[in-house]
């Protein structure tokens, strides 16, 4: 049985491969390095959503969320992709 989903927030990078020094050097030189990012996990662990945008403070990526939260009742909106 699948469980519930998860938030996860992380700052990217920072848990990189540590093996391999071009890998993060790389990661390193990336402008988002350790940057906050949030994402929505599925109950069987597949990604639902992300949030697209990096926050270099963890406090503006929170607010984020918070504004995202209050969405309800979604009002979705069908574009050209």
């Amino acid at each position: 049985m699948a469980g519930a989903p998860k938030l996860q927030i992380y700052r990217e990078g920072l848990k990189a491969v540590q093996n391999s020094t071009i890998l993060t050097e790389a990661l390193h030189e990336s402008p988002t390095h350790g940057e906050w990012r949030w994402r929505i996990i599925g109950g069987n662990g597949e990604p639902l959503a992300f949030g697209g945008e990096s926050y270099k403070r963890r406090i503006d990526m929170m607010s984020a969320i918070e504004t995202v939260l209050t969405l309800t009742p979604l009002n979705a909106q069908e574009v050209d992709g």
